[in-house]
């Protein structure tokens, strides 16, 4: 799920999400958290972001368990509904809805 983060993270950003030798790849993923994608290309979906962010998270039990649920998330985000990282209030639910569903 990691690895699967880091190619997403380069799909959105054209970077990787942390330089340097083999070591300081190493040191620097346990060390500090990646850049922000929107940070880099404000254009990326915040639900995208998120969705990469908790793939890179550091902690394993805080990533997806499985590329399955990572896929079901990434499936959410494309017929635009909630992702499971950041449950969508009413508001945004109802916005996302009729988007799906023109009249």
């Amino acid at each position: 799920v990691w690895a699967l983060g880091v190619i997403l993270y380069e799909a959105l950003t054209g970077e990787q999400p942390f330089r340097g030798t083999v070591q300081e790849i190493l040191a620097g993923a346990q060390a500090s958290e990646p850049t922000a994608p929107r940070k880099l290309v404000d254009s990326v979906p915040r639900d995208l972001e998120l969705v990469c962010l908790k793939c890179l998270a550091k902690a394993p039990h805080e990533r997806y368990p499985t590329a399955k649920e990572l896929a079901d998330d990434l499936d959410r985000y494309l017929r635009r509904e909630p992702i499971s990282v950041r449950p969508a209030g009413p508001l945004e639910r109802a916005f996302k809805w009729t988007r799906r569903n023109p009249v």
